[in-house]
């Protein structure tokens, strides 16, 4: 689907973007792997509600670890951004943890007014 690779395409180029000014060392600290990174985003978009008030910040958890990959949810309240948190991590993964990190969609659901996704990483 287009839009999916555009917006897969967009959350890359943010990282790229963001890292530019600098805020590649904040997102350097967040951890010293992948899942440590992950499991940190909620506290990240927590901080940044500060200087960002009306911000609706979505949430991460690492539900399992495997020597295989992991599976992480992902829940929001914005809608439509499933691939572009898929091209955020993965070039999160490349950039930062010099891993090529394949994402595959196990499931999606709307629950009320909340995207839930669950995604497995490899």
């Amino acid at each position: 689907e287009p839009i999916s690779e555009i917006m897969d395409l967009v959350g890359l180029e943010f990282v790229s973007y963001i890292s530019n000014y600098g805020y590649d060392r904040v997102l350097r600290i967040l951890g010293h792997n992948m899942r440590d990174f992950l499991n940190g985003l909620d506290n990240l978009h927590e901080y940044m509600r500060y200087t960002y008030p009306r911000m609706r910040p979505p949430s991460f958890y690492v539900e399992k670890e495997t020597a295989h990959g992991l599976t992480l949810h992902y829940r929001s309240r914005r809608r439509g951004f499933v691939y572009y948190v898929i091209g955020q991590i993965t070039e999160v993964g490349r950039r930062f943890y010099d891993t090529a990190v394949e994402i595959d969609v196990i499931s999606q659901r709307e629950e009320f007014d909340v995207t839930h996704v669950v995604f497995e990483l490899k």
